[in-house]
């Protein structure tokens, strides 16, 4: 017999200062200052003060995404992440983050490995990049083409 502690692995992302998006009185709020935990076991939420909010398990888990980027109340960036249950509610989070794409990522790696990540992409192309790539490419094109009846002496 072993007399070596079994040591558990355990995939584990933190997110202090998340905000909770939420319908209040006055209409949308975001509350700020939570804890949020995601974990091969399920997630959890907690105040400050280190009071459970929420938790549940993968199991209760429809869908894990990350729609949409987000600026917070102090200038920083922040991703949305959307965590729907079985039960189809909904919730929605906004967590800081210094890199958002590598943030999306590893959120998209653990929804992957829980089998909760979204059937469709998590973000369209931005319409505004499409259109300048668009445009770019005609830009291209047509000085292609302009310099090759140059060429060809039309």
């Amino acid at each position: 017999a072993s007399t070596q502690p079994e040591v558990l692995t355990r995939t584990q992302l933190t997110f202090p200062g998340a905000y909770l998006l939420t319908s209040g009185p006055d209409g949308p709020t975001a509350v700020p200052g939570l804890l949020l935990e995601l974990d091969d076991l399920g997630i959890g939420l907690s105040k400050a003060d280190g009071a459970v909010v929420w938790t549940t398990h993968w199991a209760d888990i429809a869908e894990l995404a990350t729609p949409e980027r987000s600026r917070l109340p102090d200038g920083g960036n922040g991703v949305v992440l959307v965590i729907t249950t079985k039960e189809g509610r909904a919730h929605r989070f906004v967590v800081p983050s210094g890199s958002p794409a590598s943030l999306e990522a590893a959120l998209g790696s653990l929804a992957k490995r829980q089998g909760v990540a979204p059937d469709r992409p998590d973000r369209p192309q931005s319409p505004v990049l499409v259109v300048a790539v668009l445009v770019v490419v005609g830009a291209v094109v047509t000085v292609l083409m302009l310099a090759a009846g140059h060429v060809i002496h039309l």
